[in-house]
């Protein structure tokens, strides 16, 4: 497979197992999803990964780790739509962590 295959791939074993309720795996297999993203090269990737771990870390009430983990998609070299999605997400930890400043 190309780089951006086995990315693409790991992607959506990675969703089917959130999606199946297995979250901790689904959790520990973005590690290598983040590897892939990395060898793969499009920054695009590197944050879709970023973005999913977050929403897992979410899931699992991480509020701390999902919140450092959003974070990273509001690099000013990104688009701005990743930004923005991103930034809401920050808040969106923030507020359910109580701490909305």
């Amino acid at each position: 497979l190309t780089p951006e295959l086995a990315w693409l791939r790991q992607y959506w074993l990675t969703r089917a197992q959130l999606e199946s309720g297995d979250t901790e795996l689904a959790l520990a297999s973005t590690t290598t999803l983040a590897s892939l993203a990395t060898n793969a090269g499009p920054r695009e990737l590197a944050a879709e990964t970023v973005a999913l771990r977050g929403n897992i870390q979410q899931q699992l009430g991480q509020w701390e780790a999902a919140q450092n983990t959003f974070e990273q998609n509001l690099d000013p070299a990104l688009p701005r739509e990743r930004r923005r999605q991103a930034l809401i997400k920050v808040v969106d930890v923030s507020l359910a962590r109580n701490q909305p400043s």
